[in-house]
């Protein structure tokens, strides 16, 4: 039995890697930053707006000089919207972690291709399988072939005050 389910394993790797390299992507990143308005707005019977939001945010570097389609994002557990950009640098500074204030900084390797996923949450909250809760899962297509790369984990950037 245990012959068995070591071979299913071994085969599900594997195609969880050739799912992957379809793709053409070679790196993935992803970031989250809290976005902190200076002055929070009061309505008409003094209620407080929103005070701050969070922006979720990935960098892919791409073999691929052709755009991919990014139909969903899964970001732990809940699914967004994607907006892609093409990063006309090969070289970008991201922001400066939280952790320990230090430059994150994102260089495409010579021939590859850096992009930008913006994230926006759907009009309604809707949530993906409970066993990917912790991971972020990015569905897309290349040359007509479906693919999901997956990161493992974000990293949180300094946050910004915006007026």
């Amino acid at each position: 039995m245990k012959p068995i389910l070591i071979i299913i394993f071994f085969f599900i790797g594997i195609i969880n890697l050739a799912a992957q390299q379809l793709s053409g992507i070679v790196n993935a990143y992803a970031f989250f930053q809290t976005r902190f308005k200076g002055n929070i707005f009061v309505d008409d019977n003094g209620n407080q707006g929103p005070g701050s939001d969070t922006i979720r945010f990935i960098y892919l570097e791409q073999k691929s000089l052709v755009m991919p389609k990014i139909n969903t994002v899964a970001y732990k557990g809940k699914l967004y919207s994607a907006s892609l950009f093409e990063v006309p640098k090969r070289e970008i500074k991201i922001g400066n972690r939280l952790i320990n204030g230090k430059s994150v900084m994102l260089k495409a390797t010579a021939g590859n291709r850096l992009w930008k996923i913006e994230l926006s949450p759907p009009a309604e909250v809707q949530t993906c399988a409970k066993g990917y809760q912790n991971k972020i899962l990015i569905n897309g297509e290349k040359n007509g072939s479906p693919f999901i790369w997956t990161i493992n984990y974000d990293t949180e950037l300094r946050a910004e005050v915006t007026y």
